[in-house]
């Protein structure tokens, strides 16, 4: 309990001395003045995005399928952010004074605006209970504090700093919580009894491709991680926080530096498979062993490590959907104030749903599930002269109503073949849904945009330069 109460002291404390000197405006609360750097947005947006997974999945995997199964982990990772940087500078350059691809999609079609957003609403909400239950789990595991309490703490700490200044806030966090993360994981390889050469040397080789694995692990996870960033507003908001040069050049960099972390905790499930450990609980596997194998301090370091993970999604989380509601939903004038009602009512909805406790990989594959039904519409409304709004909500709704059925069944049959297979067909749907309607029906098409897609360049929109 003291490290929570410590962790969250030290957050607020942060934010209130470096950030709170400055005035918190509309465009310093949801977009940090559109001037982060490139090596703290980094760190930040390599932070935002280690969810519950890549702290857990990723030392489960390793355990459990070796450096084949970490390939698919790691790698989808990092090419998710590297890939969204070109395509969001893109978006950047056509709304330079927006606040979202939201924003974007707003101008070129109504349809499909309502469509995305409350795809991205659900995203939101179903990410923070991810984060609340993963996160809980662990803590109350490691430090026997009662699970309730825990995720009480998780909800609403980071709500109080995120409460002051916004995506400022959760941005500068961030960054100190990255360091932090990466000083935990060195930490941890320096006191390990076992040799990590002399574990790995052992380590046999194994195929990448093999089919097992892809069908229960690798697919879906490569599908969920590369295709799904791009209906998460987590990272769009980011996107339009940074310098707008350095967009791209700042999701490479933040691609590289989650890597670091997920290759190094999964590296520390090879290592523990190797080494004969035999966890009772393999989600958690890590922490049992820190726990039994080294000193006091360092279960205490594991729990901060954990809740920088953990907290820089929950505190993103709270950012985005306070963003998503005050200036894509509601349209009352003072948005500050909006935004922050939207942040303390996702707390209160996500502690009730952690709460409840439903299995993370089950959590973590709906919102993967969401999001592959979005990405062919999304792809192409920005990439596309005339697209087609009426033909991308189709698509959406196509993909969800056929292969959402089949996603649920295999995942209450705990049938993971099956699920990948849902998986792909909710891609394939989504894009042949579209282009069927954008072919045979001519007229839902779109006016086509300016000679060059890169001469489309919105304003900013009236309800965003309002007062707060």
């Amino acid at each position: 309990m003291e490290w929570l109460l410590g962790y969250f002291a030290v957050m607020i404390v942060i934010v209130a001395v470096v950030d709170l000197r400055r005035q918190v405006s509309p465009a310093r609360f949801f977009v940090a003045e559109r001037r982060v750097g490139r090596w703290f947005g980094s760190m930040s947006i390599a932070a935002s995005w280690i969810w519950a997974p890549a702290l857990f999945v990723s030392t489960q995997v390793g355990y459990r399928w070796g450096f084949s199964g970490l390939f698919w982990f790691v790698v989808p990772n990092m090419l998710a952010l590297m890939l969204f940087g070109p395509f969001a500078q893109l978006v950047r350059a056509r709304i330079p004074f927006g606040y979202s691809y939201l924003g974007y999609i707003r101008h070129r079609d109504r349809s499909f605006f309502r469509a995305q957003l409350c795809v991205q609403l659900l995203v939101q909400l179903v990410a923070f209970a991810i984060q609340l239950t993963a996160g809980a789990e662990l803590l109350a595991h490691v430090s026997g504090t009662n699970y309730a309490t825990v995720v009480a703490f998780m909800a609403f700490a980071p709500l109080v700093y995120t409460l002051l200044s916004g995506v400022s806030a959760s941005i500068l966090t961030d960054g100190f919580q990255y360091v932090l993360i990466v000083g935990v994981i060195a930490a941890v390889y320096w006191a390990l009894p076992v040799s990590p050469r002399a574990a790995l040397a052992s380590v046999e080789a194994t195929n990448v491709f093999d089919v097992s694995m892809l069908l229960q692990f690798g697919a879906a996870s490569a599908l969920t991680l590369v295709f799904g960033i791009f209906a998460d507003h987590q990272q769009w908001q980011r996107a339009f926080s940074l310098r707008r040069q350095s967009v791209t050049a700042t999701f490479i960099g933040a691609g590289m530096l989650h890597g670091v972390v997920t290759l190094s905790l999964g590296t520390l499930g090879v290592i523990l498979a190797s080494a004969g450990f035999n966890p009772d609980n393999q989600t958690i596997l890590a922490a049992e062993y820190i726990k039994e194998a080294l000193p006091p301090l360092y279960t205490g370091l594991f729990v901060v490590m954990v809740l920088c993970g953990l907290c820089s999604t929950i505190d993103s989380c709270l950012c985005a959907i306070g963003s998503l509601y005050a200036l894509e939903f509601s349209q009352a004038p003072n948005i500050l104030q909006i935004s922050r009602w939207a942040m303390c009512c996702l707390a209160v909805v996500g502690f009730l749903l952690g709460i409840c406790r439903v299995p993370i990989v089950t959590l973590w594959l709906t919102v993967g599930m969401l999001r592959i039904s979005t990405i062919s519409a999304t792809v192409l409304s920005v990439l596309q002269k005339s697209f087609s709004g009426y033909a991308g909500t189709l698509s959406v709704l196509n993909s969800m109503l056929i292969s959402g059925p089949i996603f649920v069944y295999a995942t209450v049959a705990n049938d993971a073949v099956l699920r990948t297979l849902a998986m792909i067909l909710a891609l394939a749907l989504s894009l042949v849904s579209y282009l069927a309607v954008w072919f045979l029906f001519r007229d839902v098409r779109e006016r086509p945009l300016a000679n060059s897609l890169g001469e489309l360049r919105f304003q900013e929109p009236e309800p965003y330069t309002k007062a707060a």
